[in-house]
């Protein structure tokens, strides 16, 4: 389950939508707020691509969940 979130997004730019699914969960998985800061560019990136980026993420974002798991979420 997801929490509300927001997100401050430069002009141009989309990576929004991903800081605010990784805050999103994290932040219901610990009942915490949370801040996520994050940034992808690469140039003429392809859907094949964006998918790649969003899988990496979600990795990314399962991995730092096991370790704030296992540190009590400190």
């Amino acid at each position: 389950p997801l929490r509300p979130a927001s997100a401050l997004v430069l002009p141009e730019h989309r990576e929004g939508e991903l800081a605010q699914r990784i805050a999103s969960t994290l932040a219901a998985e610990f009942n915490v707020a949370v801040s996520v800061s994050c940034g992808v560019h690469l140039d003429g990136i392809r859907p094949k691509e964006i998918r790649d980026v969003l899988e990496m993420a979600e990795g990314l974002t399962r991995e730092l969940r096991d370790r704030l798991e296992e540190t009590g979420g400190n």
